[in-house]
């Protein structure tokens, strides 16, 4: 049975893993490419997600003339929330 003990020595060793990968990648960054750090504004994509999707299902009557394109488009945008979620959570807990 692993104690406390292993699992401090796996997150120190998880830690230093992701401190070396995030050294190597600022030292081979090219200094004329801007580099914008995505784990800054997930949670505010998801907010939009989520606000559009209530935005179409609230007015999209008057936006789309087939009343099908409207639930489509809702259903698409609820799905690609749905999906975004764990990968977003992934991302999180991954790069600390």
């Amino acid at each position: 049975m692993p104690s406390h003990y292993d699992s401090q020595r796996v997150e120190a060793r998880l830690k230093k893993t992701n401190e070396a990968r995030n050294q190597k990648r600022l030292t081979n960054r090219r200094p004329g490419v801007i580099v914008i750090d995505a784990a800054t504004f997930t949670d505010q994509v998801a907010g939009l997600a989520v606000t559009l999707t209530f935005e179409i299902e609230r007015e999209g009557r008057s936006v789309f003339t087939n009343p099908y394109v409207q639930s489509d488009v809702a259903a698409t945008l609820r799905q690609l929330t749905w999906t975004y979620n764990p990968l977003r959570y992934a991302t999180v807990t991954r790069l600390g």
